[in-house]
């Protein structure tokens, strides 16, 4: 398996810009033991990204599992987000990121916005969930004089991978394809795969590539709980191979819930 940098056009992709990431806020990266008390303001809501760049398949399945579980969630437009204050931000219990394409969702928001979001997670410990391009836009470089980033929301000072699958060694994020992935205590399961990164170095770890490298990952973001997953466990109907497919979706679906209750609740997870 080759890796290659995450300046992509396709897909669930990351940085639609070549080259390197320009400098980012101050981001904080350690393992989930070293989060503090909960102060979130309201611990049950959701925010969803449902704006430019985001995938409006994977927006709405989202929404279809909160709203299975009965959860209050607004779903809102890059404008929207732009228009938000912190307070407002920070008054939901979790922000949830679907796929697409990060570049681009990333380009539609302001920089203040985006430092509102990192601020909100952070500082203020709201929780945030990222699926593929979710996971793209939450990372960043390492920080450089803590200066606002030219691209997503610094969470992570990781820089986003792409594997690249073979046959032929082509990388595929312009279709998604089944992968199996390795889960804690031994399990394995079928997963969409869209051209989701990987994640070196990432100490904790809830799902893995064939290959072991980190594919989903838990991590404390300053006050904040984080959730990064590579695969699409809450892949919309259309985007599921069923033939590839050999475990079936209802898993799937509960995987994403499991993720996503994990995350609003501030719930590590056992690790890989």
């Amino acid at each position: 398996m080759a890796l290659i940098a995450t300046s992509l056009t396709l897909g669930c992709a990351g940085q639609e810009d070549s080259g390197s990431a320009g400098p980012s806020l101050d981001s904080t990266y350690a393992p989930t033991s070293a989060l503090g008390p909960d102060q979130r303001q309201n611990k049950t809501s959701v925010l969803v990204y449902n704006g430019e760049g985001a995938a409006a398949a994977d927006s709405q399945a989202l929404i279809d599992i909160l709203a299975d579980h009965d959860l209050k969630y607004n779903a809102v437009s890059s404008s929207e987000l732009n228009a938000m204050s912190l307070e407002e931000i920070a008054g939901y219990g979790l922000i949830l990121w679907p796929g697409g394409y990060a570049g681009t969702a990333s380009k539609s928001l302001s920089v203040e916005t985006r430092i509102r979001l990192n601020r909100a997670v952070v500082e203020r410990g709201v929780s945030y969930i990222g699926f593929c391009a979710g996971a793209f836009i939450a990372m960043n470089a390492p920080s450089v004089g803590g200066k606002a980033p030219e691209y997503g929301f610094s969470l992570l000072p990781y820089e986003g991978i792409l594997p690249e699958y073979e046959p032929n060694g082509i990388h595929q994020h312009d279709s998604p394809i089944i992968l199996t992935f390795s889960l804690y205590g031994g399990a394995k399961r079928d997963l969409v795969w869209y051209g989701g990164p990987l994640f070196p170095g990432a100490r904790e770890v809830l799902a893995r590539y064939k290959t072991g490298d980190p594919a989903i990952i838990q991590a404390a973001a300053g006050k904040g709980f984080v959730i990064l997953s590579a695969p699409h466990p809450e892949s919309p109907a259309g985007w599921t191979d069923a033939q590839n497919d050999s475990d079936g979706v209802a898993g799937d679906i509960e995987l994403a819930w499991r993720l996503i209750e994990a995350a609003l609740n501030r719930s590590p997870q056992p690790t890989m």
